[in-house]
């Protein structure tokens, strides 16, 4: 084992004040060496509480920054459900700068040019309907006069009288 050895030795008068600084020094010394793990834990924890409050606020930046991104892509996902369910009126709001705002307004486009198409189909369909209406009327309304005509022909060709009047009626 080792052992501290203690060596006394007459010191100059004018060393005097240096060997007590080195004293002191080396006392300063023992109560860093004693104080380390100490002060090791606080700046560890000084450490982990500044590396958390980073963290926390970089997190809370990337969910805002995500958040107005995501906004916009969500807004239109919705127009674009409700479109599907038929519902021709959407229009979204351009809330957003770029090309998301670009977007949003060719969406909006395109929803109006489907409605005026939408439209323009139910006219079309009414136009058609209208047209099959009358040929069928025209047909219904042929049909029994065919019958009159041909009867009408053949009482004029069986009238066998002699009033010529009631001829030319018939």
């Amino acid at each position: 084992a080792a052992t501290d050895t203690l060596a006394l030795r007459a010191v100059d008068a004018a060393h005097a004040p240096r060997l007590e600084r080195a004293t002191a020094a080396l006392r300063l010394l023992e109560t860093m060496r004693q104080q380390e793990p100490a002060v090791l834990r606080s700046l560890v924890l000084t450490f982990l509480a500044v590396y958390l409050a980073i963290l926390v606020i970089v997190l809370l930046f990337g969910l805002y920054v995500a958040s107005r991104l995501t906004r916009p892509l969500e807004s239109l996902a919705g127009g674009m459900e409700r479109v599907a369910a038929h519902d021709l009126e959407t229009n979204l709001p351009v809330r957003s700068r770029g090309e998301m705002a670009r977007l949003i307004q060719r969406f909006n486009e395109m929803v109006r040019r489907l409605r005026d198409q939408e439209h323009d189909l139910v006219r079309l369909e009414k136009a058609a309907a209208w047209r099959d209406m009358a040929r069928r009327l025209a047909h219904e309304i042929k049909n029994p006069l065919t019958p009159i005509q041909l009867a009408a022909q053949q009482m004029r060709d069986a009238y066998r009288g002699e009033d010529n009047e009631h001829r030319a009626l018939l």
